[in-house]
């Protein structure tokens, strides 16, 4: 039986998932209305309205707002709408292609949508924390909590309207919380498990990997339990597995009856939009059939701890991948700039099938080419701290596995890591720091486990008086190197890589990061209110008081924009078919990208390439 947790616990452990709480939510808050990224509009003007309209119109087919499919944002932001109902911007247009807006009311608005998103991110971080202390203590759990809730990439994506922003905590707390389940059998493990695991599948399909990976955990926390003679136990940790697995499935179609409404979208639920559903749910049965069959079997024990020294070699083979993966990734791109240039400064980051690469470089790429393009994104979203520590964990782990049981859990996180990675790179999608986002806070684990081994060796070679200290020094110094990284960034978050990326290279546009910024310039100026800006992205317009435009076509006998915005990622939109704009409105942007000169200038996260430049158009030209 377990022991009551004495006062002075309970109010530790209130202490620290209130630091968990706090400092997610005090990194998040600020500049979280002062931006708007691509396609967040869609959510807030159309989609998350549409889905409540669905049910009091009692339209189930359209309760399947998105492709998604992204419902988890309107059950989590849809109290936004009593404050703005409709999520209608208060602009109006001007001769059928301007608008003038309000800025305050547009910050508003999308800070209104945003903060629940925050907000309920937070409190998964803090669930987050309650699940690993199960299973792993209370510091491990602190650590790893921590680190995701000041991870630039972790708080930049809880302060944008987009289906990633819930993915990676619900996704999170899914796996922490049914590893915590299989550990203790605590039922409210389970049904955090089971509820979180729908949140996710909500968000995104690709969340059905989880399931997929969920025998894997059941077999490994099974081979390295003492106790997994019991037949109550195992039977218990079985039937926690199938109902994880599918109760959230039943959820879901309540939540969003539309997804029956036709094969097409049936197909696309079952098989993470993939087509396949035999590929997935082939995997699961098979995978689930195994863990059953060793589980409860009468198999000799001699073959069952072969088999439990397979999986081990299994799960130390994956860490040390990992490991020679990040630091061959890192050390190639800083000893070989050629390599590093043909590969990723010449094939852009968001192009939506790595087959379509051909169009940027004369490289014919190999395998090990598009291994490290699809690997990129999750080694260098991580703070620089996390991913040493992470490293040091998975290899320090791999040694130790044939001997300590407790290096599995660590290691079926590595798994868990490995497989995601590997079905973005079988699916020939490009990965993008945004599809990694569930990575992060479980690598997070890992990391916080070598801080708190490294805490505690050292503890015991200090004098006595100082060992109470040495932890809490441990942790706050790993901390402060995430969030020395964390400010260097700031308020660009979702904009982060980290130190280890070369100095010239990017992982993401701006994706209207900026605008705001820029109109702050703009709204200055004495004549704003009769001044005609033309932006070739999100995130200007919404934000000018002024006349402000982002069509390519409109009468140029009428519209002659004063000033241009112009940003990295409109450039690209803008660029390959600019003679026609030109013939067609007159716009003449592209000649001014390569300004030296701007009226004011940003280089978002201090990279040049990633810039947002104020233009005041010549008298000869538009």
């Amino acid at each position: 039986m377990k022991k009551p947790l004495r006062i002075h616990e309970h109010v530790a452990t209130t202490l620290l998932a209130g630091i968990i709480l706090v400092s997610h939510l005090a990194l998040g808050i600020p500049h979280i209305g002062s931006f708007i990224t691509a396609d967040e509009h869609y959510w807030v003007e159309e989609r998350i309205p549409d889905y409540f309209d669905a049910w009091a119109r009692l339209k189930w087919k359209k309760t399947l707002i998105n492709d998604k499919p992204g419902v988890s944002l309107a059950l989590v932001s849809g109290p936004a709408l009593l404050f703005h109902p409709g999520g209608i911007l208060s602009c109006r247009t001007v001769e059928g292609h301007t608008s003038t807006c309000d800025p305050a009311v547009t910050s508003s608005l999308y800070a209104s949508f945003r903060f629940p998103i925050l907000v309920t991110n937070a409190l998964m971080l803090v669930a987050i924390f309650f699940a690993i202390r199960a299973f792993s203590g209370t510091a491990v759990a602190f650590m790893t909590a921590i680190f995701a809730a000041v991870s630039p990439q972790l708080v930049g994506m809880s302060q944008i309207v987009n289906p990633d922003s819930l993915l990676w905590s619900s996704g999170a707390l899914a796996i922490f919380s049914m590893a915590a389940f299989l550990t203790t059998l605590r039922k409210r493990h389970l049904i955090t498990a089971i509820l979180s695991l729908c949140l996710a599948l909500l968000s995104k399909y690709v969340a059905l990997i989880i399931i997929l990976f969920l025998p894997a955990l059941l077999l490994g926390i099974h081979l390295s339990d003492e106790d997994s003679e019991k037949v109550g136990r195992r039977l218990q940790r079985f039937l926690g597995t199938v109902l994880t697995s599918f109760v959230p499935l039943t959820i879901f179609v309540l939540a969003a009856p539309g997804v029956l409404s036709s094969d097409e979208r049936i197909i696309a639920f079952l098989s993470a939009d993939t087509g396949n559903i035999f590929l997935p749910w082939g995997a699961f049965a098979a995978s689930l059939a195994v863990t059953a069959t060793v589980m409860f079997a009468r198999i000799p024990k001699r073959v069952v701890r072969r088999l439990d020294l397979t999986f081990r070699w299994l799960l130390a083979a994956t860490g040390v991948i990992l490991v020679l993966s990040i630091m061959t990734l890192i050390v190639a791109r800083l000893t070989a700039p050629s390599w590093d240039y043909e590969i990723f400064r010449r094939i852009p980051f968001d192009i939506k099938n790595i087959s379509d690469a051909k169009y940027y470089t004369d490289k014919r790429l190999t395998p090990t080419d598009v291994a490290a393009l699809e690997f990129s994104p999750f080694v260098y979203s991580l703070p620089a701290a996390v991913l040493i520590l992470g490293t040091a964990a998975l290899f320090n782990r791999s040694l130790r596995v044939m001997r300590d049981r407790t290096s599995v859990i660590p290691l079926l996180m590595a798994l868990f890591i490995a497989i995601e990675l590997a079905a973005f790179a079988g699916s020939g999608i490009r990965t993008t720091p945004r599809y990694v986002l569930l990575t992060l806070p479980i690598f997070c684990f890992p990391a916080a486990d070598t801080a708190v081994r490294i805490g505690r060796a050292l503890r015991g070679r200090l004098p006595e008086r100082l060992r109470s200290f040495t932890l809490p020094a441990i942790i706050t110094l790993s901390v402060f190197a995430s969030l020395s990284e964390f400010g260097g960034n700031a308020p660009f978050h979702a904009n982060f890589a980290n130190a280890l990326l070369p100095k010239d290279d990017l992982t993401a546009h701006a994706w209207g990061y900026g605008g705001y910024e820029a109109v702050q310039y703009l709204n200055s100026l004495p004549d704003a209110d009769h001044l005609t800006v033309w932006s070739d992205y999100y995130g200007v317009c919404e934000f000018f008081r002024g006349n402000c435009l982002t069509n390519y076509t409109f009468d140029k006998e009428v519209t002659r924009p004063d000033y241009y915005v112009l940003t990295r990622r409109g450039m690209f939109r803008y660029l390959p078919r600019y003679d026609d704009w030109e013939q067609k409105s007159g716009l003449t942007a592209y000649r001014y990208y390569d300004s030296a000169d701007p009226a004011w200038e940003l280089d978002v996260t201090g990279k040049k390439d990633n810039f947002v430049k104020v233009i005041q158009v010549k008298d000869d030209t538009l």
